[in-house]
């Protein structure tokens, strides 16, 4: 049995199982830290599923885009799990991740993550004949420039992610679909399903040097630079 786990937005995720059977899939969004709620949700989910952590033979996180703290939480557990259990691990884009929500769905799907400051991450793609195929993948950008860029596409885009719930005015009013809420954040559940394509594709991640993928610099960074140059 895998454990996937999401700490990349406000919602805490986690399940148990494997691509083609979840046994226990948690979701909770509270005004709480994943530092406070992460590692209880997981036991959980463990206790649910009637499993403990020796049972696990993999883990599944979520790596970025997202909340700067949010993934190193995450990335954090996972690792020190992985390693404590010496299973194999598996970092996958948030963005792939969201699709999986709508895996075989009509259309295109556009993931889309807040990227603070008017800005989003964001990711397009469209499923065929059972492959995810991405078209525009991991950039970052004004949300008016994401969605003059979608804008011409064929069919119907259903946009996913915490910044659709965000931006649900300016989205609806291009004429972009925004998916049901319970499909807003990542599905630990289809994380699994994610995980697996992922594994089939290129293995495991090394423990180590799995890091999260920002996309950007944080304010700190950027305050920082700022100070050096006045310096």
């Amino acid at each position: 049995m895998w454990l996937a786990l999401d700490t990349s937005g406000i919602t805490s995720n986690v399940a148990v199982g494997t691509a083609e059977k979840v046994v226990a899939e948690l979701s909770v969004r509270r005004k709480r830290t994943h530092s406070e709620q992460i590692v209880p949700h997981i036991e959980t989910a463990l206790r649910l599923a009637g499993l403990g952590r020796a049972d696990l033979t993999g883990i599944v996180v979520t790596s970025g885009p997202g909340s700067f703290t949010g993934l190193r939480i995450g990335l954090a557990t996972a690792k020190a799990m992985a390693f404590a259990l010496q299973i194999p691990i598996v970092g996958v884009n948030t963005m792939h991740a969201l699709m999986y929500n709508y895996k075989n769905a009509a259309g295109s799907l556009l993931s889309l993550l807040d990227a603070q400051k008017g800005n989003v991450y964001y990711s397009l793609g469209r499923w065929a004949d059972g492959r995810l195929e991405l078209a525009i993948d991991s950039r970052i950008a004004p949300l008016k420039e994401v969605i003059a860029a979608v804008k011409d596409q064929v069919g119907e885009v259903i946009c996913l992610g915490e910044a659709a719930e965000l931006f649900a005015a300016e989205l609806e009013a291009a004429g972009l679909r925004l998916a049901p809420p319970y499909q807003q954040a990542v599905r630990a559940a289809a994380l699994l399903d994610c995980a697996a394509a992922e594994w089939a594709q290129r293995g495991s991640d090394d423990v180590f040097t799995l890091v999260p993928q920002y996309l950007r610099k944080s304010e700190a960074e950027v305050l920082w630079e700022k100070r050096r140059k006045i310096k």
